[in-house]
């Protein structure tokens, strides 16, 4: 099985951008404490317990987890972004393919919004879940509804956008068990519809790029992040522009 042309399809360029606004964008730190809080759910507490990202990018989610009381290790295809990540995390860092992970040692392994850039999700995965001991989690973040698809995706290596049912379907059939699906993000839903419309019929690769990556001024992004708070409070099966799942490897 090759993975690694498909997993470069995720493009290095926004590497800078991000590592910049990560620290400080609502979206970043959101996400970040959501997948905190399943793995600590997951594993019945962080303190000591060995994660490895796989396409850890620019390792904000390694530091958090790092500071969390994990033991981080992060693998990504691309240098520039691991540069970052050195910058952000202790834990050992890992510029290679996912087929070149050895090993069945960690505590859990992570997939944020990594699976949507290959054309193997089910492959991938089956890799990640090689990477955990026996009982150990795999999580995974995904964005969600094939409806929300826009340039934006296409620019960003996207294959696919995911539903409830098509993510826990994946996940089982990697062989992964107990798997717990949920949506996120679901304040966020109405803007991403919104962005549809406002980047429909664009083609300058450089506007879609300025429309997806950039940072909302000072006051929009406070506000946002107090109502990213309450997301996880709504019903988790109410649709949501993102998805979050967990399963267990048997």
């Amino acid at each position: 099985m090759e993975l690694a042309s498909h997993l470069d399809d995720c493009p290095a360029e926004g590497a800078h951008f991000i590592a910049e606004v990560e620290d400080t964008h609502f979206w970043f730190s959101a996400r970040a404490k959501l997948i905190q809080d399943h793995l600590d759910s997951e594993l019945g507490g962080l303190k000591g317990r060995s994660v490895l990202d796989i396409g850890c990018g620019t390792g904000y989610v390694l530091g958090v987890l790092e500071k969390a009381g994990m033991e981080p290790t992060g693998c990504d295809m691309h240098q520039t972004a691991l540069d970052y990540a050195a910058n952000r995390t202790t834990g050992k860092l890992m510029c290679m393919d996912a087929n070149e992970l050895k090993g069945s040692n960690f505590d859990c392994a992570l997939l944020c919004d990594v699976i949507e850039h290959t054309d193997d999700d089910l492959g991938l995965l089956r890799v990640a879940g090689g990477t955990v001991r026996k009982g150990g989690a795999v999580l995974v973040t995904v964005p969600a509804h094939q409806w929300l698809w826009t340039p934006v995706d296409d620019i960003s290596g996207h294959k696919r956008r995911y539903t409830y049912t098509t993510l826990q379907d994946v996940m089982k059939r990697s062989g992964l068990v107990d798997v717990k699906t949920f949506y996120f993000n679901r304040i966020l839903l109405p803007f991403q519809a919104l962005r549809k419309i406002q980047t429909r019929g664009m083609h300058d690769e450089q506007k879609i790029r300025d429309a997806a990556l950039v940072m909302p001024n000072a006051l929009i992004n406070r506000t946002m992040g107090l109502a990213m708070k309450i997301d996880p409070l709504f019903w988790r099966r109410l649709p949501g522009a993102s998805l979050i799942a967990t399963g267990r490897v048997s």
